[in-house]
């Protein structure tokens, strides 16, 4: 009897709990969403004299599905290779 009830309260707290997004998070998938933005590519400079070199490599890829979630992001080395790749 003692277990069942511990079960059961530990089952009530777990049933709020729930993932959400964020406010910001939120914000950023409905701008994608509304952009319909299907990539996005970030690139990294470095800087001499606090002006950016005309030199980069890309950093990171990241392609969103048609409600702007994230299906497949891809990080890069400074020397191109494929650093990590994941799909979700």
């Amino acid at each position: 009897m003692r277990n069942a009830l511990i079960l059961l309260v530990l089952l009530l707290l777990t049933a709020g709990v729930k993932a959400q997004l964020t406010k910001d998070e939120e914000l950023e998938r409905k701008r994608i969403v509304d952009s319909k933005i299907k990539k996005s590519v970030q690139w990294s400079h470095r800087f001499n004299n606090n002006k950016p070199s005309a030199e980069g490599y890309k950093t990171s890829e990241t392609q969103y599905d048609k409600f702007g979630n994230p299906v497949e992001i891809i990080n890069y080395r400074s020397n191109g290779d494929v650093s990590s790749k994941l799909i979700y």
